[in-house]
């Protein structure tokens, strides 16, 4: 067993989710962990006075930062962590999503598979992805260029050849082990050292959601840094309405989802594919070109041509650098 009582954990909520946080707060403290930090994001009132009764009963251990605004996940978990740095304590940070339950043994795997890997990588360039079990977390493990929004015509022609040649079941892939390493990871479940925020940086609010955990990690993978798969510690996402979304939405999702989803989601990606990846290449401008006139040919179809109009309002947003919160759309 290794000692967990310098590790801090950081958990971000919203609306009226107290039944959720309350199982992940006591997930940590089964787990042993020092302190929770529960950053309050303009939740409602039930939550709030809830949140404080919990602080009441521990207030050694549960910290709550209550804000009169959504600021999105960037920014809660910004203020998060700026308030675990000033906690000398608070070593070893643990992010996670409000519906992350903490399996037994989670952050002393954590905890020891980075004391591990510590003497090759070091404290500031070193971060762990904990294993989301009921979610498609290696699914996007590494970032492919020329793609727009995620989307590359080699891939769907893969897609095609693979069903039509019917070859029956694939056989089941095993997550093993110590050497998987990933580009980006998200944000539920990552774990780091202090000094890793000192050398690259706090998560980026201007994102405010969507795209912000994949811009916060690829800028340690950028720089240098490892992300390491850690597959002994296990999270449950105990919201079930949340459970299996792909990071990246297929086709048919942008034409539905809310107007805020589908502006923060594709601006955001939009601006990460040209000022974070750098990707400005022709074939990217062919996936675009072929992805937008779908998407267009979707819209008159499906009589959502408003949706697409914010699409198209998105993506310019993002290509010409434009980030923030956008006072039109609500999160």
């Amino acid at each position: 067993m290794f000692p967990t009582d310098n590790v801090c954990a950081i958990i971000v909520t919203y609306g009226n989710r107290f039944n959720l946080v309350s199982q992940v707060i006591k997930s940590c403290f089964k787990n042993n962990i020092y302190r929770v930090i529960v950053v309050d994001n303009a939740s409602s009132e039930e939550t709030r006075t809830q949140l404080k009764v919990e602080v009441e009963n521990n207030p050694e251990k549960i910290l709550v930062i209550h804000l009169d605004k959504n600021i999105g996940s960037a920014g809660g978990f910004k203020k998060g962590i700026e308030e675990a740095l000033r906690h000398q304590s608070c070593e070893y940070i643990l992010l996670l999503d409000d519906d992350n339950l903490l399996l037994e043994n989670c952050v002393n795997y954590l905890v020891g598979f980075f004391k591990k890997l510590e003497p090759y990588y070091g404290k500031d360039n070193l971060m762990l992805s904990s294993y989301r079990v009921k979610s498609n977390q290696l699914g996007n493990k590494t970032i492919t260029n020329a793609t727009f929004l995620g989307f590359h015509l080699k891939y769907m022609y893969k897609k095609i050849v693979k069903i039509l040649r019917k070859s029956g079941k694939e056989k089941e892939k095993s997550i093993s082990n110590t050497q998987i390493i990933l580009d980006t990871a998200p944000w539920g479940g990552l774990f780091f050292h202090r000094n890793l925020i000192q050398k690259h940086g706090l998560p980026n609010e201007e994102f405010v959601l969507y795209t912000d955990d994949t811009e916060f990690t690829y800028r340690i993978t950028k720089n240098g840094g490892k992300i390491f798969f850690a597959d002994g510690a296990k999270i449950i996402d105990i919201d079930e309405k949340m459970g299996g979304e792909s990071r990246f939405f297929n086709i048919f999702a942008y034409l539905n989802a809310s107007e805020s989803k589908i502006y923060y989601a594709l601006r955001n990606m939009s601006y990460f594919e040209i000022y974070c990846k750098r990707d400005k290449t022709f074939i990217r401008k062919i996936n675009k070109l072929f992805y937008i006139t779908v998407l267009r040919v979707l819209s008159v179809v499906y009589s959502k041509k408003d949706r697409f109009q914010i699409i198209m309002e998105a993506i310019r947003d993002g290509e010409m650098g434009k980030l923030g919160y956008n006072e039109r759309l609500i999160c």
